[in-house]
């Protein structure tokens, strides 16, 4: 119920943040996600802390391997996450709502993919069923069918979804590091995000200007809305509960329950 409740919520406060503002934001997408990021980050160095398991090390071989695994999926869930501000800026809720369902498909053929694995019949005859009901939806709600570049982006959003969860549960998964807590993985996880997403906007600011860009970017830092304060904490909320849910189950299960958010955005969308 947790883990629905932030997935509604984080879209539809994403969106509303965005019309407040003309189709744009206040805080720029790459700063809001480095926040949320960091909060994340930080929030895993406290759970580790003060967990009994926080005394399993990695040798610097393990640590190495676990760096460069997670590494790919940092910059999956980076570029997702900030590409996801922009599509919710030109996409109507329902039509993303809608569109995002592709994900549906997608993680299940590129979680078969990943662990060599065929789904089960009646995990496919649940997929079926969810997309079949969000086609129907799009139907009896006249949504468009034209297929945009904002809709491009949500498919797009969807596909690098699907890739970076598989990958992480594949990651989070493996023998080698079972001993270690979910926490010390989201550490590395989190420590590679903020730094690609830091990275990204240090070239998109231009360092060229003598980084008068990235003086504003700080200081743009002291003047965020709070409901854009609410947004990087949902999300940060969101995050940890992602990676609790991909260490007991799989990205398959995870994303038929996840479907049911887009029953609950396409209803809540029009108030």
């Amino acid at each position: 119920a947790t883990y629905f409740g932030l997935l509604v919520g984080l879209d539809i406060f994403i969106k509303r943040c965005s019309e407040r503002a003309g189709g744009s934001y206040t805080t720029h997408p790459l700063l809001m996600v480095s926040l949320s990021e960091f909060g994340k980050l930080l929030v895993s160095f406290l759970l580790s802390a003060s967990s009994p398991s926080a005394s399993n090390a990695l040798t610097a071989t393990k640590t190495a391997k676990v760096i460069r695994l997670m590494f790919p999926v940092a910059m999956l869930y980076g570029c997702n996450n900030t590409l996801v501000y922009f599509v919710l800026a030109q996409v109507r809720l329902d039509a993303y709502a809608i569109w995002r369902n592709s994900s549906i498909v997608l993680n299940a053929l590129i979680w078969s993919w990943v662990w060599q694995r065929s789904i089960e019949k009646h995990r496919w005859v649940a997929i079926a069923l969810c997309v079949l009901g969000a086609s129907l939806h799009s139907l009896e709600t006249g949504t468009s069918a034209k297929i945009d570049l904002g809709i491009c982006g949500v498919i797009l959003s969807a596909a690098l979804s699907s890739l970076a969860s598989c990958c992480n549960e594949f990651v989070m998964k493996l023998p080698e590091i079972a001993h270690l807590s979910i926490d010390q993985l989201n550490i590395i996880l989190y420590s590679e995000t903020f730094a690609v997403l830091l990275l990204a906007g240090a070239f998109h600011s231009g360092l060229s200007d003598g980084g008068r860009q990235v003086q504003t970017l700080l200081t743009a830092t002291t003047s965020i809305s709070a409901s854009t304060w609410l947004i990087v904490f949902t999300q940060v909320l969101l995050g940890i509960s992602v990676s609790r849910v991909l260490k007991h189950t799989d990205v398959v299960a995870k994303t038929i329950v996840a479907s049911l958010r887009d029953v609950g955005i396409v209803l809540l969308a029009p108030l």
